[in-house]
């Protein structure tokens, strides 16, 4: 008698090879989404200095601290076509401009994915304490040290040790 079909180990076997190549294809695509994501968030940091600069030009101070709280809003509409968030969590980046009331320098903190972005240890940065974002916004407690990123101008990103770039204490 001849019966057709596939048996319980075969269905297992096909089953086992198709689990492996979805984990593959997945691994693999996961980590382009972050190399994506962190790309959108530099792209997102070089609008942002750019706009801050062509402000500086009108106003001849950078802009108030609270200007990049509001995700996709026109704050800066003259110079950028809505204020950018983070691409996956959809929060703001960090603004911490000079404490005047006529900013001449800033810093901007974002948190990139991939910690061993060569970006992140060009600024001075690292995967345990981020940027020292903690000294300028010290209400996000351990949180600060995930901002691992950033771009400032007229002022040096980040230094590890004391120097009049450092923020107040």
């Amino acid at each position: 008698m001849l019966q057709q079909g596939f048996s319980l180990i075969e269905v297992l076997i096909v089953i086992t090879i198709i689990a492996l190549i979805a984990l593959a294809v997945l691994f693999t695509f996961g980590g382009q989404m972050e190399k994506g994501r962190d790309a959108r968030r530099k792209s997102d940091l070089h609008a942002v200095k750019t706009a801050f600069e062509e402000y500086y030009s009108d106003y001849e101070c950078y802009p108030p601290a609270e200007i990049l709280d509001t995700c996709g809003g026109s704050e800066l509409s003259h110079y950028l076509d809505e204020i950018p968030c983070d691409p996956k969590t959809l929060a703001k980046y960090y603004y911490a401009p000079e404490g005047s009331l006529c900013p001449s320098y800033y810093r901007v903190f974002s948190s990139l994915e991939r910690e061993t972005d060569e970006a992140i240890s060009a600024l001075g940065c690292n995967s345990e304490t981020g940027c020292g974002a903690s000294a300028y916004f010290p209400e996000l407690g351990e949180e600060a040290n995930n901002l691992n990123y950033g771009i400032s101008q007229g002022v040096t990103f980040y230094q590890s040790s004391g120097s009049e770039n450092q923020p107040p204490a």
